[in-house]
């Protein structure tokens, strides 16, 4: 349908504002699709044809589409998950969050692209705003600039930006200190433990982080609920442990079920920051975010804010002081 997007655009008038604008980062995928609807709408053609135009063209990405049909007869890997082969669902409506077929060869071109001078798209200062820290994201990444995510590792800028879909994973870094970049895909869910595989083999060992200690850990457990996830924070001897279960509500199939709840302990690695310890979320980073008055409202994990819940005994949060 040429009108999905737009028609998904429109849809998002119904959805809650969770925070104020420009207070807390979350990713989101609806963020990008409304993106998307705006470069359509000022092109003056579907977004998948501007993208082609102003993008996969003049950059040679000739073996890069969006539809189906361009892809289908190649020579293309079906999708896993848990190790099953996983249907291919093609919404077109999400194109502008993660609707591109492309390959290692023409991502590559566009890494390229990105560790250059912006020619022939942009000017230098343009590229370079877009790999500058906005934001703190605090999970899945440290900062995040114009759709890139940023990292400290090892000493280096890492930007870079993956994702996951059908059971297929993408994952795209660039080091523009070392004019290097890699591309990893898959076509089954690791759960980003490969990404940090490969971080390590080719930047080595990141620098330690300091442990820290908060005095009252209790004060962090809690049932924190998002529309994909459900999170579950509760003190185990002398750390956290989060129990992380896919609420139906996420399913994209109805009759499907969810799997089950997947565990981890966490440690702290500073006031309010968190780390997975256990597969499959090892090395998963984590922030509880707190309101004017102290209390923690917000358990942001991989990459989205989750609320957290009253208790069940009807208690106010009790708040704490920062740092």
């Amino acid at each position: 349908m040429t009108d999905a997007l737009a028609r998904f655009v429109g849809k998002l008038r119904k959805a809650p504002q969770l925070t104020p604008l420009g207070t807390i980062y979350s990713y989101n995928n609806s963020a990008f699709n409304l993106a998307a609807h705006v470069v359509a709408t000022i092109a003056g053609v579907p977004y998948e044809r501007a993208v082609k135009d102003l993008i996969l063209e003049p950059l040679g990405m000739r073996r890069t589409h969006y539809r189906t049909e361009d892809v289908i007869a190649g020579r293309i890997a079906v999708g896993h998950r848990d190790g099953r082969p996983q249907g291919w669902r093609r919404p077109r409506a999400h194109n502008g969050a993660g609707g591109v077929l492309s390959c290692v060869a023409d991502l590559l071109r566009y890494a390229q692209f990105h560790l250059g001078d912006g020619s022939p798209l942009m000017r230098r200062a343009n590229l370079r705003e877009m790999h500058s820290p906005s934001r703190p994201a605090g999970s899945l990444c440290d900062w995040v600039g114009l759709v890139w995510m940023i990292d400290r590792y090892s000493g280096l800028q890492v930007v870079h930006h993956g994702g996951t879909t059908n059971g297929y994973m993408a994952d795209l870094r660039l080091v523009p200190e070392r004019k290097l970049a890699w591309v990893m895909l898959t076509n089954s869910d690791h759960d980003h433990q490969l990404d940090r595989v490969i971080m390590t083999e080719l930047l080595g060992t990141d620098e330690d982080l300091i442990p820290y200690a908060p005095d009252e850990p209790s004060l962090y457990a809690g049932h924190y609920e998002a529309v994909l996830a459900d999170l579950d924070v509760t003190v185990a001897a002398d750390h956290l442990r989060l129990d992380v279960a896919t609420p139906r509500r996420a399913m994209w199939n109805r009759a499907e079920d969810p799997g089950p709840p997947r565990s981890t302990r966490l440690a702290f690695r500073d006031l309010d920051r968190v780390v997975g310890l256990d597969l499959p979320f090892r090395g998963h980073r984590g922030e509880f975010l707190r309101g004017d008055d102290g209390t923690v409202e917000w358990f942001r994990w991989d990459g989205r804010i989750a609320r957290r819940s009253p208790p069940e005994d009807g208690r106010q949060n009790r708040p704490f002081p920062s740092r």
